[in-house]
């Protein structure tokens, strides 16, 4: 279908600029040097204050600008240092030397549709520079913010290579079915799904938007913050050459996985559960030579499967850029490879990435240039979490051997618990994707200080899923596959028309433009079984097919916007945008929303009565801001309709039949959020400090409500509850020592934040049910109620152990049906409402998963040519739900255990806080409890990086231009009283909030130690 596009008529904003005047230019050169070491700065942007006219530095830092007679003003700001403003007088030659910042209030920031200096901000914006996160070793930029920003949470669900699985809080949970994550937008396109598809080191900045003031000018997608991605682009001067590489191990902390039974524990604890369950002492059928558990020596296996599973992987990074450019055309182009091995057998990832990025000044006044980013991964999985292979490792039998006495793997096991080696060996799950993600612009000084810009983006992702599991792999009795490929395009249109300009003392800023997006995506997916040949994985060799699908949906959003900014002494700021988007995905009488947004700001610095102070202080902004935004990302794209299925129906017919109600009254989520902040400089902005206090509150949550029976349908999406997030942010950036050869900065955050539901439907209480009560599985309450916290944990309280039956004086039981008496060796739990009987309404709630703070604290040492960076990152107050534990510690289960079990209670009278052994559990001990429940804080050294430059002296003599050797440990300790793998804990990783913090053998997280060099020409 055809679609017209209706744009602004440009020209009806523009009579009402003022015109410029015109007056004689003259030409001001000089050049631009770095204060720490009086290195040229290749590509400083040089503005005139008040216009857009400027240029930027060349190869030698230096720079040519024509600037009218009169009192001009020459900015000069540069990623990373402090921005300038110098009058020009009469001068013809300007020299200026840049210090670098510690994200003072002169630093240059990316914000929605533009850039701004920090003092001109007067929004809750967080800013990591590229310099920060330059050859790490992740695969996902995403990482790279961990602990690095004052109100932002990152958990990494997993630890799989090419991981992109991350839960990212900005300031809170705001909802329950809608998603948490961010949107991110990179190079001003909004980016979607797999965060691996941007290589790292081709990032210039990251900013977080997490005020409505910043992030409103995105509408219904803005409620959970943006996160704004900036690569690097072309620099005038001379081009250079960019070589990294780095090489490394990443190895499992084994100190921290869990110490197992071997074969004679485990055969003692299999009798003693036989034997207290159903009064059975004979192994016959568990250890016999009948059982097939034997080994061909003769002798019962004593496997260590998750020594088996466990491996050290590794990580090695290839990566060649150019940068440069003439007075016209700038140019940006890299290349790079990673390739990762993962600490599980038979696991990796590998991506291709390639990036370009072109500027082109065409004319005095037109500017174009394009962006393009290309990404190709192959990645070889396993199964996780519960069914998958560290699973098995944990909980399977040490008598089972790997291998059986013909060399095959041995599939055998007493609860029917795989083979983890096997299943990663010749089960294929393999996921390819190759992505484009591309935009150009052009860009037109209609007058001076008027531009309109206009682009176009595409975002084609084509993934590929590619399953075969061969009958020698599992105790099945055939073979099967699956293939599945998708297509998903998105395409985006925008038209910018901004106004700067200064009149005297006062100082105007404005921005009128017009989105629109559209996406649509496609599938198909086929499976088989019963193939030929195990050596040949297509689905053309099965002979009996099993499914075939295929989907295609779609949905658009368009968008007007406007920003208007008023700046008067340099002292007082007012900021006001507003957005209006029209989604498919809204019902039909909500189709539209609008998302409107204030802030205002005060320059104390700046007054006269200030000045005495500044010997101390150097420098003090206060602000204030409230804004609008949305969240539509749980409204499918055809939610709002009804929508039909096809399948059997009457009498066996095949027929089309309704599936959902239609609700023409649905609309995104609501965020409103106030936040008042402080930004100060002490000694001269040696020491800077920032706090921000919010409050959001979010209305019109989606939640599935149940309806009448009459309906015909059992739920629909309705708007109909709220919660509500306050907290404090805190942010300190200090340089300690600056001498000669010597540097010493860092920067401390801390964040505190309380969340509540304030409103549910009818007041009802939300249940969450993770898991089932069948061999393996760990089954959790998440618990949704009105004045709790989202992510509360839901069960009953245990209070130790009986250690004598005659301790259960009241007659305690275990439930209504069977009237079992709770004895000796059961788990003492708490009858919370004292009816005698231990059931669901003695359930409360027994833990939170949302931490009370989080931060990070990072140092960064340069003496001489040395550069050391550390760090540090925290989380307080959280509790983890130990899925791992109901199963290793359940003793009920024909279940490897733990270790630590061995001190459970086996007679009358025996003091512990371990249950007996009993495979029946006739007191169901392993419910879900507090028994489960620990403390998921840490402080944890996240990053140590040690690097040394070459002199100049040696690099002249081998004709080079940079050389740069560095070594890096990642998550190199973790100080927690946790007893799983890790704290930072979430295995089910965004699939519902109420799974937050449930640990349950997820992929683990390892310790990476890389040596690199980075050479430069």
């Amino acid at each position: 279908m055809k679609k017209r596009y209706k744009f602004p008529i440009w020209a009806v904003f523009a009579l009402l600029m003022p015109l410029a005047t015109l007056a004689q230019d003259r030409v001001v050169s000089g050049s631009v040097r770095s204060g720490d070491d009086q290195v040229p700065l290749v590509g400083v942007n040089v503005r005139l204050d008040g216009s857009n006219a400027g240029t930027a530095t060349d190869a030698q830092g230096s720079y040519r600008l024509s600037v009218p007679n009169g009192s001009a003003r020459l900015v000069f700001s540069y990623v990373g240092y402090v921005t300038q403003q110098l009058p020009v007088g009469s001068q013809t030659t300007l020299d200026v030397t840049l210090v670098a910042e510690a994200n003072s209030l002169s630093e240059v920031v990316v914000v929605g549709y533009g850039t701004k200096e920090r003092r001109d901000v007067t929004s809750a914006i967080s800013s990591v520079s590229g310099k920060e996160i330059q050859n790490l070793p992740v695969a996902s930029p995403i990482a790279l913010l961990q602990g690095r920003t004052a109100g932002v949470q990152i958990v990494q669900n997993s630890g799989a290579p090419g991981a992109t699985n991350f839960t990212i809080r900005v300031r809170g949970t705001t909802s329950i079915n809608a998603g948490n994550n961010p949107l991110y937008v990179v190079d001003g396109l909004p980016f979607e799904g797999n965060s691996s598809d941007i290589n790292p080191n081709d990032i210039e900045s990251m900013e977080i938007l997490k005020d409505a003031a910043a992030s409103a000018i995105y509408g219904s997608r803005a409620a959970n913050g943006v996160v704004l991605i900036t690569t690097k682009r072309g620099k005038s001067g001379k081009a250079s050459l960019n070589f990294n590489y780095y090489k490394g191990v990443q190895q499992v902390d084994r100190q921290r996985l869990p110490k197992l039974m071997d074969s004679r524990e485990f055969i003692e604890l299999i009798q003693e559960q036989r034997a207290n369950g159903a009064g059975i002492t004979s192994l016959y059928g568990f250890v016999l030579p009948e059982s097939g558990i034997i080994g061909g020596n003769g002798q019962i296996a004593n496997t260590n499967w998750v020594d088996e599973l466990v491996q050290t992987g590794g990580m090695e990074n290839y990566e060649l850029a150019i940068r440069g450019g003439e007075n016209k055309l700038r140019f940006y182009l890299s290349g790079a490879l990673l390739n990762q091995k993962g600490a599980l057998v038979f696991t990796d990832y590998k991506r291709y990435t390639g990036k370009l990025n072109l500027d082109y000044q065409a004319s005095e006044k037109l500017k174009i240039g394009t962006s393009i980013n290309f990404t190709r991964s192959v990645t070889n999985g396993t199964p996780e979490n519960e069914g998958g292979t560290f699973q098995a490792a944990l909980f399977k039998s040490p008598i089972n051997p790997v291998f059986a006495t013909d060399g095959t793997y041995f599939l055998e096991d007493i609860s029917g618990i795989l083979n983890p080696i096997a299943v990663s060996d010749l089960e294929t799950r393999r996921n390819t994707r190759n992505r484009l993600l591309t935009n150009a612009f052009a860009e037109y000084t209609i007058l001076p200080g008027l531009t309109f810009k206009t682009s176009w983006g595409a975002d084609l992702i084509a993934a590929k899923n590619d399953f075969f599991g061969p009958n020698t792999a599992r105790r099945l009795s055939f073979t099967n596959g699956s293939a599945g490929y998708s297509d998903e395009t998105n395409w985006i249109y925008e038209h910018t028309l901004t106004y700067a300009n200064t009149f005297g003392q006062h100082r105007l800023n404005a921005l009128l433009g017009y989105s629109q997006l559209e996406n649509v995506f496609s599938s198909n997916s086929a499976a088989a079984r019963d193939y030929g040949t195990n050596n040949i994985e297509t689905l053309n060799v099965a002979s009996t097919p099993t499914q075939a699908t295929s989907s295609k949906s779609a949905n658009g959003l368009s968008s007007l916007f406007g920003r208007v900014g008023y700046i008067y002494a340099n002292k007082y700021y007012l900021e006001a945008s507003l957005r209006r988007d029209g989604s498919s995905k809204f019902g039909t009488n909500n189709r539209f929303g609008l998302f409107p947004a204030a802030s205002l700001g005060w320059q104390v610095g700046r007054e006269e009565f200030f000045k005495n102070l500044t010997n101390v202080v150097s420098d003090l902004k206060v602000g204030a801001s409230y804004g609008r935004t949305g969240n539509q990302g749980g409204i499918g794209n055809y939610t709002s309709q009804g929508t039909y299925s096809a399948g059997q129906g009457y009498v066996g017919q095949n027929g089309v039949g309704p599936t959902a109600i239609a609700n023409p009254d649905l609309k995104w989520e609501t965020t409103d959020q106030f936040n008042v902040g402080a930004d100060l400089a002490f000694l001269k902005s040696r020491v800077n400090f920032s706090v921000d206090v919010y409050l959001k509150k979010t209305s019109n949550l989606l939640l599935n409500v149940q309806l009448p029976n009459t309906s015909g349908f059992g739920s629909a999406l309705q708007n109909v509850g709220n919660t509500e997030n306050r907290g404090v942010e805190f942010n300190l950036n200090t340089i300690n020592l600056a001498g000669e050869g010597l540097r010493w900065t860092s920067n401390f955050n801390i964040s505190f934040n309380r969340n509540k539901i304030t409103k549910l439907y009818n007041g009802n209480d939300i249940i969450n049910v993770r898991g089932g009560t069948g061999f393996g599985q760990a089954r959790t309450f998440g618990l949704l109620r009105e004045g709790e916290s989202i992510g509360a944990f839901f069960g009953w309280q245990a209070n130790g152990v009986y250690a004598t039956s005659s301790e259960n004086d009241v007659q305690l039981r275990a439930d209504n049906t069977t009237g079992y008496l709770f004895r000796g060796g059961d788990i003492r739990f708490v009858d919370q409402n004292g009816d005698k009987v231990i059931d669901d309404l003695d359930r409360v709630v027994i833990g939170q998963a949302l931490p009370k703070f989080t931060g990070g604290f990072t140092n960064n040492l340069q003496y001489k040519n040395f550069q050391l960076d550390v760090l540090t990152q925290f989380s307080y107050g959280n509790d983890v739900y130990n899925g791992s534990r109901t199963v290793s510690e359940s003793l009920f289960q024909f279940a490897n255990a733990a270790k630590i079990t061995r001190n459970r209670w086996r007679k009358e009278g025996d003091i512990t806080d371990i249950p007996r052994a009993d495979h029946t559990d006739p007191g169901n001990n392993h419910r879900s409890s507090t028994r489960w429940l620990e403390d998921g804080s840490y402080l944890r050294i996240k990053t140590v990086t040690l690097s040394y430059d070459v002199p100049a002296a040696v690099l002249q003599k081998i004709r080079v231009g940079s050389l740069r050797l560095y070594a890096t440990a990642q998550n190199l300790y973790t100080f927690t009283r946790y007893s799983g793998i890790d704290p930072e804990a979430n295995s089910y990783g965004n699939s519902t909030v109420t799974d937050l913090g449930f640990d349950y053998a997820a992929y683990p997280q390892y310790k990476t130690f890389l040596f690199g060099v980075n050479l430069g020409f």
